[in-house]
């Protein structure tokens, strides 16, 4: 990587960080309470830069939050309760 890096290609660093379009592609998403809403649990392919210049996108597993409290109430609502 050090020989690319001196023609101005660099790494783009996706995990934990948040979800970014223009520098990611989605190709799952995962529901989990342990990771904050929209951040990259984790990187399949790596994503470069080219001069700060997206050469290609970071694919990406995104987390999704759980809400059971949007489920229970959902329930509610249908038992006019």
């Amino acid at each position: 990587m050090c020989c690319l890096k001196k023609y101005g290609v660099e790494k783009i660093e996706s995990a934990g960080a948040d979800f970014d379009p223009n520098f990611h592609e989605a190709m799952m998403h995962m529901h989990s309470d342990e990771h904050e809403e929209n951040k990259v649990i984790n990187e399949i392919a790596t994503g470069y830069l080219l001069n700060g210049r997206l050469l290609r996108p970071s694919q990406v597993c995104v987390c999704k939050k759980t809400n059971k409290e949007n489920d229970t109430s959902g329930k509610n609502a249908e038992n006019g309760e």
